[in-house]
């Protein structure tokens, strides 16, 4: 027996408490012609969802909560039959991630498919771009990547010293211990002649941040937390600390401001989350402002290269790497963790990895 929504048309689901689309939204709605879901609190949806939809023609997604529109949001032939798409007054952010977005906006024919476009379409974040309209919002590739001939030309040179070091190393057998050794003296020499968190305003009410994936909370609450509130520090952790009844997308933006410093951990299941990936963005648009020390990246478990995107991939190849191995290896990892937490934004970077 066929269900009722099978020759449904128009479909509107307007003020409600809806926050995404599940997968198989479209699986009895074959004939679905326009829908409607203004005023709703949706932020994010399946790549999948909308692989197969033919029949749309008009969707209304004005007033929600998206942020980012993804190159894996609309099918390409489906963004080519659709005759009206309002994504109008949604808190847009302004990042690098949507520059692939608005370059398609000025090339491509679906601005005219746009609704209230240009005038409803603002940045949210960052702060400086508040209020600016997409189609005024021009990244390029210089002011989006990190790199330049001189960081390239440094990169080189550092990458022929660590070439040395590591055959001496493998000809000694001690590669580990010697470049350990060396790290931690030139550590101990950097907190004695710099100061501890000397910019630390008071209007910060956590010190640390941690971003993480939920398949490796077990080792960030159990062994992370409290080697850093053993310090003294108090930490942000989403579990305890994000507010009741406020979106996730909110509560992550807001905490973030909060805290002084932000600790990325990183794994294979980081790099496959879609959450950690839009929290990544958050940490660049953060590191474009104060510099690299305002994170400090932990690589607790390796990423699969089918995994890595461009993002991570930038974060950590501009970054040395420290591995944690028996006796001085571990006293050195956390060593390095906690020094980079409370350092000045003066400091140089922290990446440091945990591979038992």
């Amino acid at each position: 027996m066929l269900s009722p929504l099978n020759n449904l048309q128009k479909l509107t689901l307007q003020k409600t408490s809806l926050s995404t689309l599940p997968d198989d939204f479209f699986k009895d709605k074959p004939f679905l012609h326009t829908l409607t879901l203004q005023g709703n609190s949706i932020s994010r949806w399946n790549s999948t969802l909308f692989h197969n939809v033919t029949s749309l023609k008009i969707f209304n997604v004005n007033g929600n909560s998206i942020n980012l529109i993804n190159e894996t949001s609309f099918p390409e032939s489906m963004l080519a039959s659709l005759e009206k798409l309002d994504l109008s007054l949604n808190p847009f952010w302004c990042i690098c991630n949507h520059k692939w977005f608005v370059d398609y906006l000025r090339t491509s024919k679906l601005s005219s498919k746009l609704k209230n476009w240009p005038g409803q379409y603002q940045c949210s974040f960052p702060e400086k771009l508040k209020r600016v309209k997409l189609i005024d919002y021009m990244p390029t590739e210089e002011t989006c990547s990190d790199s330049d001939p001189t960081n390239i030309i440094i990169g080189s040179v550092l990458f022929g010293a660590f070439l040395i070091i590591l055959i001496v190393g493998l000809f000694l057998k001690c590669q580990n211990n010697i470049r350990n050794a060396v790290y931690l003296y030139h550590l101990h020499r950097r907190r004695q002649h710099r100061s501890v968190r000397s910019d630390l305003p008071e209007t910060y009410e956590f010190d640390v941040y941690v971003v993480y994936c939920a398949d490796d909370r077990k080792w960030v609450h159990e062994v992370l937390l409290k080697r850093l509130e053993d310090e003294g520090l108090k930490v942000c952790i989403h579990y305890r600390d994000f507010e009741l009844g406020e979106g996730i997308v909110d509560n992550i933006e807001r905490f973030m401001n909060k805290s002084w410093k932000i600790v990325v951990i990183m794994s294979n299941n980081f790099a496959k989350s879609e959450w950690c990936q839009w929290e990544v963005n958050l940490v660049q648009e953060r590191r474009r402002r104060r510099g690299k020390n305002a994170m400090v990246l932990i690589m607790l478990k390796q990423i699969n290269s089918k995994h890595m995107t461009s993002a991570l991939r930038t974060l950590l190849y501009t970054t040395p790497y420290l591995s944690q191995t028996k006796g001085l290896g571990k006293k050195i990892f956390w060593t390095a963790v906690i020094s980079g937490v409370k350092k000045s934004y003066d400091d140089p970077p922290v990446a440091v990895s945990y591979i038992a």
